[in-house]
């Protein structure tokens, strides 16, 4: 597993899981797949910090440490949150291999 600190403004960081197992990627792309289709597809945006996200030093708006936990997601600010889920979500495509290409 490789974790690489991905920084964002104002000194914010998250060490993201950059290299997860394969078995990790298809468990996760599983329930995200899942959680998209459901009521609340947002819930997918938090399985992906809470299973690649290792540690953070991320503040509300203001200004104030928010521990990695779920009950602190809702007061991320936006722009910082979307970096994060896009960062995330970028690991998820480069692992998940294209049946496309894929030589049997």
């Amino acid at each position: 597993m490789a974790v690489e600190r991905k920084e964002y403004d104002e000194g914010q960081w998250a060490e993201i899981e950059m290299r997860p197992t394969h078995g990790d990627i298809r468990k996760i792309a599983k329930e995200v797949q899942r959680l998209q289709r459901g009521n609340d597809p947002m819930e997918a945006e938090d399985v992906l910090v809470q299973k690649l996200v290792k540690a953070w030093q991320i503040n509300d708006s203001d200004g104030n440490d928010l521990p990695l936990a779920k009950a602190s997601f809702e007061k991320v600010p936006q722009d910082t949150w979307g970096r994060i889920i896009d960062d995330c979500t970028a690991v998820l495509e480069t692992n998940i291999p294209n049946p496309t290409t894929r030589v049997i």
